[in-house]
């Protein structure tokens, strides 16, 4: 990771979760980061899967720009959607804590390295 952009730059990857679930968790993430735009959709049906496989959601936030949430309602999610969150290890702990604030989020796994981190979460309402 040479360059500052590296460092603020977080990805989130979701799997186990349909296009709806995927859209609301990637909106809290643009809730809290301003000038964040989720990727385009994949292509392909609504489901968690596609032919039988499962889909990755995936995005990257740059977190040198948090806005400040305040008190809001948390977005209904439906079922659980499991996330992987690897970027520097205080962008990750950043992301991780805006997730944490919109959903239950409960830690299963947790990979330090050199210069990366990573965190993954089950989400849930």
């Amino acid at each position: 990771m040479g360059t500052s952009e590296d460092e603020n730059s977080v990805s989130v990857h979701l799997t186990d979760c349909d296009r709806e679930a995927a859209g609301t968790v990637f909106g809290v993430l643009a809730t809290a980061y301003p000038g964040y735009s989720p990727a385009p959709e994949t292509p392909g049906g609504n489901g968690g899967s596609r032919e039988g496989h499962p889909v990755v959601w995936s995005t990257v936030v740059a977190t040198d720009a948090l806005r400040d949430l305040g008190t809001q309602a948390p977005p209904p999610l439906d079922g659980s959607v499991d996330a992987t969150v690897t970027g520097s290890a205080a962008g990750v702990e950043q992301v991780v804590g805006v997730l944490a604030s919109a959903f239950r989020a409960d830690e299963v796994g947790r990979v330090p390295g050199e210069h990366e981190f990573e965190v993954r979460l089950r989400l849930s309402r």
